[in-house]
């Protein structure tokens, strides 16, 4: 094996890498999308940190400064009726 061709080889699986942790950075992205929508991170403190925590995550992957979220004056687990419905879910079966 050349010197020049180990070099290629090196270059090609480097370049293999970074398009796999930018994918995986897109991944995060959409999951950090998803938990940061409204019912999800104001849910509960623990939803609350979750988001907060993948907030941090890509932040530090992408080298910037996390834009954390405050915690809600109530969560959405603390409010009885609220809660309550989301736990039940969405029915399809009515009867007329």
């Amino acid at each position: 094996m050349t010197e020049k061709s180990s070099w290629e080889e090196i270059a090609q699986e480097s370049l293999k890498i970074l398009k796999d942790v930018r994918k995986r950075i897109d991944q995060l992205e959409e999951i950090k999308k998803i938990q940061c929508t409204d019912g999800n991170w104001d849910y509960d403190s623990y939803m609350h940190g979750m988001a907060n925590g993948l907030i941090l995550a890509l932040s530090m992957l992408k080298k910037e400064d996390p834009k954390f979220l405050d915690a809600p004056l109530k969560y959405i687990k603390s409010s009885p009726n609220i809660a309550q419905v989301l736990s039940q879910g969405i029915t399809t079966d009515f009867k007329l």
